[in-house]
Protein backbone atom coordinates (compact mmCIF):
# COMPACT_ATOMS: atom_id res chain seq x y z
CA UNK A 1 0.00 0.00 0.00
CA UNK A 2 1.07 3.49 -0.96
CA UNK A 3 2.72 5.60 2.30
CA UNK A 4 0.05 7.81 4.18
CA UNK A 5 0.13 11.29 2.31
CA UNK A 6 -0.03 14.34 4.74
CA UNK A 7 -1.48 17.20 3.72
CA UNK A 8 0.74 20.64 4.82
CA UNK A 9 -0.08 24.26 3.93
CA UNK A 10 1.27 27.22 5.11
CA UNK A 11 -0.45 26.99 8.49
CA UNK A 12 -0.36 23.00 9.17
CA UNK A 13 3.21 22.90 7.94
CA UNK A 14 5.69 21.44 11.25
CA UNK A 15 8.75 20.19 10.86
CA UNK A 16 9.30 16.56 9.12
CA UNK A 17 10.15 14.22 12.70
CA UNK A 18 8.77 11.31 13.89
CA UNK A 19 5.62 11.14 15.32
CA UNK A 20 5.85 12.91 18.67
CA UNK A 21 6.35 10.56 21.69
CA UNK A 22 4.11 12.65 23.91
CA UNK A 23 4.80 10.85 27.97
CA UNK A 24 1.64 12.92 29.31
CA UNK A 25 -0.73 11.42 25.72
CA UNK A 26 0.57 7.90 25.76
CA UNK A 27 0.03 7.55 29.63
CA UNK A 28 -3.49 9.09 29.34
CA UNK A 29 -4.61 6.82 26.31
CA UNK A 30 -5.86 9.95 24.63
CA UNK A 31 -3.40 8.76 20.87
CA UNK A 32 -6.00 10.01 18.24
CA UNK A 33 -7.26 6.88 16.33
CA UNK A 34 -10.31 7.21 13.40
CA UNK A 35 -11.48 3.81 14.72
CA UNK A 36 -12.87 4.72 18.20
CA UNK A 37 -13.59 8.03 17.78
CA UNK A 38 -17.68 8.47 18.44
CA UNK A 39 -19.33 10.86 15.40
CA UNK A 40 -22.47 12.05 14.11
CA UNK A 41 -23.55 11.33 10.55
CA UNK A 42 -25.18 15.00 10.25
CA UNK A 43 -25.16 15.91 6.60
CA UNK A 44 -24.36 19.33 5.14
CA UNK A 45 -26.94 21.00 3.26
CA UNK A 46 -24.86 24.98 3.31
CA UNK A 47 -21.65 26.00 2.61
CA UNK A 48 -19.63 27.95 5.36
CA UNK A 49 -16.56 29.27 4.28
CA UNK A 50 -14.27 32.28 5.89
CA UNK A 51 -11.42 32.12 8.54
CA UNK A 52 -11.34 28.94 10.70
CA UNK A 53 -8.73 27.95 13.92
CA UNK A 54 -8.46 24.83 15.70
CA UNK A 55 -7.04 25.95 19.07
CA UNK A 56 -5.69 22.92 21.66
CA UNK A 57 -7.78 22.48 25.55
CA UNK A 58 -5.20 22.77 28.10
CA UNK A 59 -6.12 20.24 30.56
CA UNK A 60 -4.79 20.00 34.32
CA UNK A 61 -2.10 17.93 35.15
CA UNK A 62 -1.63 16.29 38.70
CA UNK A 63 1.37 18.10 39.94
CA UNK A 64 1.58 20.24 37.28
CA UNK A 65 0.93 23.94 38.17
CA UNK A 66 3.82 25.53 36.78
CA UNK A 67 2.76 27.73 33.13
CA UNK A 68 6.25 27.23 32.41
CA UNK A 69 6.57 23.71 32.73
CA UNK A 70 6.89 21.96 29.11
CA UNK A 71 3.93 19.35 30.37
CA UNK A 72 1.55 22.29 32.12
CA UNK A 73 -1.59 22.13 29.92
CA UNK A 74 -1.02 18.14 28.82
CA UNK A 75 1.19 18.35 25.79
CA UNK A 76 4.36 19.34 24.76
CA UNK A 77 4.86 22.30 22.91
CA UNK A 78 6.33 20.24 19.76
CA UNK A 79 3.57 17.86 20.15
CA UNK A 80 2.07 16.69 16.82
CA UNK A 81 -1.77 14.75 16.91
CA UNK A 82 -2.00 13.04 13.08
CA UNK A 83 -5.34 12.43 12.12
CA UNK A 84 -6.46 10.21 8.83
CA UNK A 85 -10.00 10.58 7.37
CA UNK A 86 -12.16 9.45 10.00
CA UNK A 87 -14.11 6.09 9.66
CA UNK A 88 -17.28 4.87 11.15
CA UNK A 89 -18.11 1.27 12.57
CA UNK A 90 -18.95 -0.01 9.33
CA UNK A 91 -15.59 1.15 7.94
CA UNK A 92 -16.56 3.96 6.08
CA UNK A 93 -15.01 7.38 5.47
CA UNK A 94 -16.95 10.42 6.98
CA UNK A 95 -16.90 13.37 5.37
CA UNK A 96 -20.46 14.58 5.63
CA UNK A 97 -19.90 16.33 2.12
CA UNK A 98 -22.84 17.54 0.51
CA UNK A 99 -22.95 17.38 -3.58
CA UNK A 100 -22.28 20.85 -3.63
CA UNK A 101 -19.49 20.51 -1.03
CA UNK A 102 -17.77 17.60 -3.16
CA UNK A 103 -17.79 19.68 -6.60
CA UNK A 104 -16.52 22.61 -4.63
CA UNK A 105 -13.38 20.07 -3.56
CA UNK A 106 -13.05 18.12 -6.22
CA UNK A 107 -12.92 20.98 -9.07
CA UNK A 108 -11.13 23.08 -6.53
CA UNK A 109 -8.22 20.77 -6.50
CA UNK A 110 -8.67 18.91 -9.84
CA UNK A 111 -9.50 15.91 -8.31
CA UNK A 112 -11.10 12.25 -10.25
CA UNK A 113 -13.71 11.34 -10.14
CA UNK A 114 -14.81 8.53 -7.27
CA UNK A 115 -11.05 10.40 -4.98
CA UNK A 116 -13.81 11.36 -2.54
CA UNK A 117 -16.09 8.54 -2.55
CA UNK A 118 -17.01 7.58 1.29
CA UNK A 119 -18.41 4.29 0.30
CA UNK A 120 -15.57 2.79 -0.69
CA UNK A 121 -14.17 1.67 1.55
CA UNK A 122 -10.52 0.83 -0.16
CA UNK A 123 -10.69 4.10 -1.70
CA UNK A 124 -6.70 5.42 -1.59
CA UNK A 125 -7.15 8.92 -2.11
CA UNK A 126 -8.41 9.12 1.30
CA UNK A 127 -6.69 6.19 2.91
CA UNK A 128 -3.58 8.19 2.27
CA UNK A 129 -4.71 11.29 3.79
CA UNK A 130 -3.40 12.18 7.01
CA UNK A 131 -3.89 15.62 8.40
CA UNK A 132 -1.07 17.20 11.07
CA UNK A 133 -2.33 19.02 14.29
CA UNK A 134 0.55 20.93 16.09
CA UNK A 135 -0.06 22.01 19.85
CA UNK A 136 -0.46 25.47 18.97
CA UNK A 137 -3.20 24.47 16.49
CA UNK A 138 -3.76 25.16 13.17
CA UNK A 139 -5.58 28.09 10.64
CA UNK A 140 -7.73 27.47 7.50
CA UNK A 141 -9.53 29.77 4.84
CA UNK A 142 -12.12 27.73 3.71
CA UNK A 143 -12.87 29.78 0.69
CA UNK A 144 -9.56 27.42 -0.10
CA UNK A 145 -11.07 23.61 -1.43
CA UNK A 146 -8.21 22.56 0.27
CA UNK A 147 -8.57 23.95 3.53
CA UNK A 148 -12.47 23.44 3.24
CA UNK A 149 -11.54 19.41 3.40
CA UNK A 150 -9.24 19.68 6.02
CA UNK A 151 -12.05 20.90 8.06
CA UNK A 152 -14.79 18.66 7.14
CA UNK A 153 -11.65 16.09 8.15
CA UNK A 154 -10.96 16.96 11.57
CA UNK A 155 -14.80 17.45 11.82
CA UNK A 156 -15.31 13.72 11.46
CA UNK A 157 -13.85 13.45 15.14
CA UNK A 158 -16.84 14.51 17.03
CA UNK A 159 -15.07 12.98 19.91
CA UNK A 160 -11.97 15.25 19.79
CA UNK A 161 -12.94 18.54 18.22
CA UNK A 162 -15.40 20.67 19.71
CA UNK A 163 -17.52 22.39 17.10
CA UNK A 164 -17.39 25.79 18.44
CA UNK A 165 -16.33 27.44 21.84
CA UNK A 166 -20.10 27.20 23.29
CA UNK A 167 -19.63 23.54 23.07
CA UNK A 168 -15.93 23.33 24.04
CA UNK A 169 -17.37 21.92 27.55
CA UNK A 170 -19.88 19.82 26.18
CA UNK A 171 -17.28 16.48 26.17
CA UNK A 172 -14.57 15.62 28.72
CA UNK A 173 -13.04 14.03 25.32
CA UNK A 174 -12.62 17.16 23.85
CA UNK A 175 -8.69 18.34 22.90
CA UNK A 176 -9.70 21.22 20.32
CA UNK A 177 -11.74 23.44 19.38
CA UNK A 178 -12.78 24.52 16.46
CA UNK A 179 -13.01 28.69 16.55
CA UNK A 180 -14.43 31.07 13.69
CA UNK A 181 -12.98 34.19 13.14
CA UNK A 182 -16.25 35.95 14.50
CA UNK A 183 -15.85 33.89 17.75
CA UNK A 184 -12.32 35.62 17.89
CA UNK A 185 -13.23 38.41 18.53
CA UNK A 186 -15.98 37.74 21.05
CA UNK A 187 -13.28 36.12 22.89
CA UNK A 188 -11.23 39.59 23.22
CA UNK A 189 -14.24 41.65 24.08
CA UNK A 190 -14.94 39.33 27.08
CA UNK A 191 -12.31 41.20 28.91
CA UNK A 192 -13.08 44.73 27.75
CA UNK A 193 -15.93 46.77 28.46
CA UNK A 194 -18.82 45.71 26.27
CA UNK A 195 -21.26 48.53 26.88
CA UNK A 196 -19.15 51.37 26.99
CA UNK A 197 -18.08 50.41 23.53
CA UNK A 198 -21.51 49.10 22.37
CA UNK A 199 -23.08 52.91 23.49
CA UNK A 200 -20.11 54.63 21.61
CA UNK A 201 -20.81 52.98 18.34
CA UNK A 202 -24.03 53.09 19.02
CA UNK A 203 -23.39 56.84 19.00
CA UNK A 204 -21.77 56.88 15.58
CA UNK A 205 -24.59 54.41 13.54
CA UNK A 206 -27.30 56.72 14.91
CA UNK A 207 -25.88 59.58 12.65
CA UNK A 208 -27.07 58.25 9.69
CA UNK A 209 -30.38 56.99 8.68
CA UNK A 210 -28.38 55.03 5.57
CA UNK A 211 -26.01 52.95 8.30
CA UNK A 212 -29.25 52.56 10.87
CA UNK A 213 -31.07 50.46 7.70
CA UNK A 214 -28.03 48.70 6.82
CA UNK A 215 -27.62 47.35 10.61
CA UNK A 216 -30.86 46.46 10.40
CA UNK A 217 -30.70 44.55 7.18
CA UNK A 218 -27.59 42.78 8.44
CA UNK A 219 -29.75 41.89 11.71
CA UNK A 220 -32.09 40.77 9.31
CA UNK A 221 -35.04 42.67 10.37
CA UNK A 222 -37.08 44.45 7.76
CA UNK A 223 -38.67 48.07 8.55
CA UNK A 224 -41.48 50.60 6.49
CA UNK A 225 -40.05 52.76 4.16
CA UNK A 226 -41.45 55.64 6.04
CA UNK A 227 -40.26 55.04 9.69
CA UNK A 228 -39.71 58.11 11.21
CA UNK A 229 -35.61 58.32 12.29
CA UNK A 230 -36.74 58.68 16.33
CA UNK A 231 -38.36 55.21 15.76
CA UNK A 232 -35.76 53.71 13.75
CA UNK A 233 -33.08 54.43 16.68
CA UNK A 234 -35.29 53.18 19.14
CA UNK A 235 -35.47 49.64 17.46
CA UNK A 236 -31.60 49.98 16.38
CA UNK A 237 -31.16 50.58 20.31
CA UNK A 238 -33.35 47.86 20.86
CA UNK A 239 -31.87 45.38 19.13
CA UNK A 240 -28.55 46.30 19.92
CA UNK A 241 -29.07 45.98 23.82
CA UNK A 242 -30.37 42.22 23.44
CA UNK A 243 -26.81 40.86 22.57
CA UNK A 244 -23.95 43.77 23.39
CA UNK A 245 -21.32 41.65 21.75
CA UNK A 246 -22.73 41.13 18.33
CA UNK A 247 -23.68 44.43 17.79
CA UNK A 248 -19.97 45.19 18.35
CA UNK A 249 -19.00 43.03 16.08
CA UNK A 250 -21.62 43.38 13.26
CA UNK A 251 -20.16 47.26 13.32
CA UNK A 252 -16.33 46.67 12.95
CA UNK A 253 -17.05 43.59 10.14
CA UNK A 254 -15.34 45.08 7.59
CA UNK A 255 -18.24 43.50 5.59
CA UNK A 256 -20.84 45.40 7.27
CA UNK A 257 -22.42 47.09 4.52
CA UNK A 258 -22.03 44.23 1.83
CA UNK A 259 -23.46 41.65 4.29
CA UNK A 260 -26.29 43.66 4.96
CA UNK A 261 -27.12 44.06 0.81
CA UNK A 262 -26.69 40.32 0.20
CA UNK A 263 -29.49 39.40 3.15
CA UNK A 264 -31.73 41.48 2.30
CA UNK A 265 -31.03 41.32 -1.37
CA UNK A 266 -31.91 37.52 -0.71
CA UNK A 267 -35.02 38.19 1.30
CA UNK A 268 -36.15 40.47 -1.70
CA UNK A 269 -35.45 38.09 -4.45
CA UNK A 270 -32.77 40.67 -5.88
CA UNK A 271 -30.32 38.36 -5.75
CA UNK A 272 -30.72 34.69 -6.32
CA UNK A 273 -29.98 31.44 -4.01
CA UNK A 274 -29.51 27.80 -6.40
CA UNK A 275 -27.95 25.22 -3.96
CA UNK A 276 -26.41 28.22 -1.76
CA UNK A 277 -24.58 29.82 -4.58
CA UNK A 278 -26.01 33.93 -4.93
CA UNK A 279 -26.34 35.18 -8.32
CA UNK A 280 -27.54 38.66 -9.36
CA UNK A 281 -29.02 39.01 -12.83
CA UNK A 282 -27.76 35.22 -13.75
CA UNK A 283 -23.98 36.10 -12.85
CA UNK A 284 -22.48 34.18 -10.02
CA UNK A 285 -21.25 36.74 -6.91
CA UNK A 286 -17.68 35.34 -6.39
CA UNK A 287 -14.18 35.67 -7.39
CA UNK A 288 -13.50 33.13 -10.50
CA UNK A 289 -12.35 29.84 -8.59
CA UNK A 290 -14.70 30.49 -5.32
CA UNK A 291 -18.03 29.29 -4.43
CA UNK A 292 -21.10 32.45 -4.61
CA UNK A 293 -21.14 31.44 -1.05
CA UNK A 294 -22.96 35.13 1.13
CA UNK A 295 -19.41 35.28 2.83
CA UNK A 296 -17.78 35.17 -0.77
CA UNK A 297 -20.74 37.02 -2.32
CA UNK A 298 -20.57 39.70 0.28
CA UNK A 299 -16.06 39.97 -0.14
CA UNK A 300 -17.13 40.10 -4.25
CA UNK A 301 -19.43 43.15 -4.03
CA UNK A 302 -16.74 45.38 -1.59
CA UNK A 303 -14.39 44.78 -4.34
CA UNK A 304 -14.03 48.24 -6.02
CA UNK A 305 -14.09 46.53 -9.75
CA UNK A 306 -17.73 45.50 -8.92
CA UNK A 307 -18.74 48.92 -7.73
CA UNK A 308 -21.19 48.87 -10.77
CA UNK A 309 -23.44 45.69 -9.61
CA UNK A 310 -23.06 46.73 -6.04
CA UNK A 311 -24.44 49.94 -7.08
CA UNK A 312 -27.36 48.37 -8.61
CA UNK A 313 -28.26 45.81 -6.00
CA UNK A 314 -27.83 48.46 -3.61
CA UNK A 315 -30.84 50.31 -5.58
CA UNK A 316 -33.34 47.50 -5.69
CA UNK A 317 -32.80 46.65 -2.10
CA UNK A 318 -31.76 50.56 -0.20
CA UNK A 319 -34.13 52.61 -1.93
CA UNK A 320 -37.63 50.86 -0.48
CA UNK A 321 -35.94 51.67 2.74
CA UNK A 322 -33.90 55.00 3.17
CA UNK A 323 -36.68 57.21 1.78
CA UNK A 324 -36.57 60.69 1.29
Amino acid sequence: MAPKKTIKNEDLAVAENPRSENLVEQTMGLEARASNTPFHAVGSTTMETGDISYKYLPREVPGITDKNHVLFGGKLPSAIDRFPVCKNEAGRFVLNLSPQEESFIMDGLGLMKGDLNTFDKSNEYLDNLMIEVPRHGVTLNTSNPYDYLVDKILLGYTGIFAPSIAAKNNKKSYRYVRIKQSEETLLRLESSDEKKIAYKLLGGLEESREKMIMYLLNSKVRVHPGIKNLDLKALVNEIAERNFKKFILTLNDELFIEKGLVNMGVILDVIQVKSGLHFFEGQPLAFTGQAATDINAAKYLMDKENATIKVAISKDVLDAFIGN
